[in-house]
C-alpha cells in the first residue's frame, strides 16, 4: 500500500505545499478526473513545477529506492541517488515506486526528485539529472496532508 500523502517543497524560505493527489480536473468545465494508480506522483510533480519549486518530495512506505524489494529482500541495498535514466529504467523493469510519467515531467523540467518514507525522515533517494554525491541540507519534509 502506498501512501497518498505528497509534499512540493518551495523555494528555500517559502515553506511547503501539501497535496493528496490524484485528482485533477479538465479545463473546460471543471470535470473532476482521477488520474489513476501513481496519480499522485504527477499531481506533485506538476504542482511543484507549476510553482517553481526547487525540488518535489514523494512520500511512500518505503525511504526511497532499493536494488530489490526491501519487503521481500532483506539484504535489498538502500539507493541514495539516482539519474533520471535510472530511475525510469527502474519504472519500465517494473518498478511502480514513482509513477513514469511524473519521472518523466520533472526531467524535462529538471525538476529534482526526493523520494521518502512518511514514516521516516532518513534515509531518503535523490533523483536528478546527474548523480549526487552530497547528502540533503535539509532531510526533512516542509508539509504533508495526511490520506
Amino acid at each position: 500500500m502506498q501512501p497518498a500523502s505528497r509534499c512540493a517543497v518551495g523555494k528555500p524560505g517559502c515553506g511547503g505545499v501539501g497535496t493528496r493527489g490524484r485528482d485533477g480536473s479538465a479545463r473546460a468545465g471543471g470535470t473532476i478526473l482521477s488520474l489513476g494508480r501513481g496519480g499522485s506522483d504527477l499531481t506533485a510533480v506538476l504542482l511543484a513545477e507549476g510553482i517553481e519549486a526547487c525540488r518535489c518530495e514523494l512520500l511512500k512506505d518505503v525511504p526511497g529506492y532499493f536494488s530489490s524489494d526491501p519487503h521481500r529482500d532483506p539484504a535489498a541495498r538502500h539507493l541514495p541517488s539516482l539519474t533520471f535514466e535510472e530511475a525510469l529504467a527502474l519504472a519500465d523493469g517494473g518498478c511502480d515506486l514513482v509513477q513514469r510519467n511524473a519521472i518523466e515531467v520533472a526531467a524535462r523540467c529538471g525538476l529534482p526528485l526526493v523520494v521518502r518514507s512518511l514514516e521516516e525522515p532518513a534515509p531518503v533517494s535523490r533523483i536528478t539529472a546527474m548523480r549526487a554525491e552530497t547528502p540533503l541540507r535539509d532531510p526533512v519534509a516542509s508539509g504533508a496532508v495526511a490520506p
